[in-house]
């Protein structure tokens, strides 16, 4: 299947607009003469863009290109809406029913499918030959098309209570995928996800937090909206499971899909890592429960910051002076230690403090305290046994902590501690294993930037601020060193990050205290990774129909300006490896020409702001004739940048302010004083383009007559300076002196063009 032509009387900023994506044949509709005249697309080549494989999946590729604002997401929303709701549609009202006026061409199954709204109609043609007239289908030979016309009465129902054009049902047999890298700020009226009975896929940014937003504000997927995790959270860390399972599989592809290196390494950090190491961020945000003696501790919460020091008080620090190189000197069972106690200190400190702020009143959090109290702690030896006794603690003490609340509340209370106990202790559990695996590297650093401060804080009434006791500098034990976790991107260690992964993403925390962060990678190639994680995500948990639309919102954004260039190439090879179908076409917007020289110009829809506004309103998209438009395939990348269209000057905006302020004072009558002198003279030496400069020099000696004389000054002690040169050489034999010379000469020539002497014997 492929989309043809699409004309649309109405949507948003679409009034009356004709849409053709190059294939087979150019579709033209006359409105005032009600008459759709096709043509043979003399720039049609099928198969042209297969990959080079051999994979005759592509049937086309088109570009929709305009500015910003010009209206090319609005096209492909209505693209959108066509392929998810299967067909042109209509609807039913009270006393009557309505439909879409469209014209739809497509090709299927090697015949041209032209469905349209009966009035818009009369007449179809193609050459000389009549296909419709006066609503009769004449054929004349040309079985090939198939021609269909629909009105109100002749729509078909749906499962919803919406009509369908008859004719247009094939489209359901198209799944479309959309994917853009921009946030939209339409996000209301973003199309959901996995709606049932559609093969539609947003897996652009929007869509994929639209989809999130869904699962997270469902209430049938969380017991209790308290216990909810981060959003933000949610959605980093499932686009990490993606890049994750992208990585493990990417040797079923070939070598040269990727176009980057994948990262070797992920390491993983705590936040409180990261706020350490920024010093514009308050000391009392830097610090975790454990160290601030100003928050009351369960007692439970004490033996296991006990347990955690007692597990690395044996590895005792040495002279601060010798502080780096007894980092290196630590061997890697105890930097393991020291790490694995950084984390829990962190894990631990979002379990106690969330479930403080899970107690409704201060009242609950001291009865729960004196509970605590009475339990005998010292015996236990395991983090995970500690946090089962005290969450048994805290259920059984239910009844006591919100008297007020009725039994149904109670259960639900108790429900919900249960549920927020469990899924930390399983993350616990899960972290716990995770570290303890072979093949995992550790790094160290001090915790703080300074040496090390007592841990006790103290009031300091001049800022009125809780800080670290200046006076205590000296480093007490290993624990003041903070460490995080190198993983190296192998398969097997890839597998055993995921069920980490996992646990944490669904942690009722709305911290994302754990930080995951690929190494060596670009903002570009992060974009590029997104790009293939997503589509081999969909293509691994998602059924595909036969045929693909693939619809791409500026998809190089974030992308190098090489990247770019090769990114249709890229596509061409990724895609129809990773989609198992029969047919994929390709749709994507761009503003600037960097992938155009892929794209033959019957392909392209240019697009521009109407001059004509409907009453007042917002300008409407117009749609340029690509005829008008120069050959873009294989063009050169510099002299596509040079249409208008594109570009309305090839100099930057302020530089182009700048030099025209310059021309205007060097051409008026006007006085000039000695700051703007300089600084006219500053802009103009460095200018880079040679005609613009050579002429601005020209001006400014015809304002400054003087300065030229100057300049034939300078000339003159040069060359006096070169002769002299030459002299010594050929007096003493001076050798290697060419360079000098060749300097002196290029000096001298570099004046004469500034003070505009047209002198070429030296």
């Amino acid at each position: 299947m492929e989309l043809l032509y699409y004309w649309i009387d109405r949507y948003r900023k679409i009034k009356e607009q004709e849409f053709n994506f190059g294939g087979e044949y150019i579709f033209e509709y006359k409105k005032e003469d009600r008459k759709l005249i096709i043509n043979k697309n003399p720039n049609y080549f099928k198969g042209f863009y297969n990959s080079s494989n051999g994979e005759a999946k592509i049937v086309n590729i088109s570009a929709i290109v305009g500015k910003n604002g010009a209206g090319k997401t609005t096209v492909l929303d209505a693209l959108s809406g066509l392929l998810y709701d299967h067909g042109i549609l209509g609807r039913k009202t009270k006393d009557d029913s309505e439909a879409l006026k469209r014209i739809l061409v497509a090709s299927l199954n090697d015949r041209i499918r032209i469905i349209f709204y009966k009035s818009l109609i009369n007449t179809i043609v193609f050459g000389d030959k009549i296909l419709y007239g006066n609503g009769q289908i004449k054929n004349n030979g040309y079985y090939r098309f198939e021609i269909i016309d629909y009105d109100e009465n002749s729509m078909e129902e749906t499962r919803t209570d919406l009509l369908r054009a008859k004719g247009s049902e094939f489209i359901e047999d198209v799944t479309c995928i959309r994917f853009s890298n921009i946030f939209y700020d339409n996000y209301d009226s973003i199309i959901n996800n996995g709606t049932e009975g559609k093969s539609y896929y947003d897996i652009s940014l929007t869509g994929i937090l639209k989809e999130y937003e869904d699962i997270y504000f469902n209430k049938a997927n969380f017991i209790d909206e308290s216990i909810k995790p981060s959003f933000i959270k949610y959605f980093h860390i499932n686009e990490l499971i993606k890049q994750i399972h992208f990585i493990q599989d990417k040797d079923k592809y070939r070598n040269n899909l990727i176009h980057f290196t994948i990262p070797k390494q992920l390491h993983i950090y705590t936040d409180i890592f990261i706020l350490r190491k920024n010093p514009s961020i308050s000391i009392i945000e830097k610090i975790l429960r454990c160290e601030n003696s100003m928050i009351e501790k369960y007692e439970s919460e004490k033996r296991i910051y006990n347990l955690l020091n007692e597990y690395i008080d044996d590895l005792k620090m040495g002279d601060s002076k010798e502080f780096d190189r007894y980092i290196e000197s630590i061997e890697d069972s105890e930097k393991r230690k020291i790490v694995k106690v950084h984390f829990l200190r962190r894990i631990l400190d979002d379990f106690f403090e969330n479930l403080d702020n899970k107690l409704s009143q201060d009242s609950s959090r001291k009865i729960l305290r004196e509970k605590d109290l009475k339990i005998d702690y010292n015996s236990l030896n395991n983090i995970v046994d500690i946090i089962t006794k005290f969450s048994d603690m805290v259920i059984d003490s239910i009844e006591d902590l919100e008297k007020d609340l009725n039994k149904c509340n109670k259960r639900l209370i108790s429900d919900m501690f249960k549920e927020f106990i469990t899924l930390y202790k399983n993350f616990i559990c899960e972290f716990c294993k995770f570290i303890e695996l072979e093949n995992i590297e550790f790094k160290l650093e001090p915790s703080s930037s300074k040496e090390k401060r007592q841990k006790d804080l103290v009031f300091n009434e001049n800022t009125e601020r809780y800080e670290y006791n200046e006076q205590a500098i000296t480093i007490v034990t290993m624990a003041d060193l903070q460490g995080y976790i190198v993983l190296k991107t192998d398969k097997e260690n890839l597998g055993r990050i995921k069920s980490l992964l996992d646990t944490y993403k669904n942690l009722p925390s709305k911290e994302k205290f754990l930080i995951f962060d690929w190494q060596g990678i670009s903002s570009g190639e992060y974009a590029l990774l997104s790009f293939y994680s997503r589509f081999n995500h969909l293509a691994l948990n998602h059924k595909i129909n036969d045929n693909v639309v693939i619809l791409l919102d500026e998809p190089t954004t974030y992308f190098h300006p090489e990247w770019e260039r090769k990114f249709l190439d890229i596509m061409i090879e990724f895609i129809p490896q990773i989609i198992k179908c029969k047919t994929i076409q390709i749709i994507f917007t761009t503003n600037n020409p960097m992938t155009l020289t892929d794209i033959v110009k019957t392909n392209i829809i240019y697009l521009k702001k109407s001059d004509k506004k409907e009453n007042g309103n917002e300008d409407n998209i117009e749609v340029i004739d690509n005829l008008t438009k120069k050959q873009t395939f294989g063009a050169n990348i510099h002299t596509l940048f040079t249409d208008s269209f594109f570009l309305e000057t090839t100099i930057g905006e302020f530089a182009l302010k700048k030099i025209k302020a310059v021309i205007k004072d060097l051409t008026s009558d006007k006085e000039i004083d000695k700051e703007r002198k300089k600084e006219i003279e500053y802009i103009i030496n460095n200018i880079g383009e040679y005609i613009i400069k050579s002429k601005l020099e020209r001006l400014y000696y015809n304002k400054f007559p003087e300065e030229k004389e100057n300049y034939r000054i300078k000339i003159q002690q040069l060359m006096d300076e070169r002769d002299r040169l030459q002299k010594m050489i050929e007096l003493k034999g001076i050798d290697n002196i060419d360079n000098v010379m060749k300097l002196l000469s290029e000096q001298i020539k570099e004046l004469k063009r500034k003070a505009g002497i047209c002198d070429d014997s030296d």
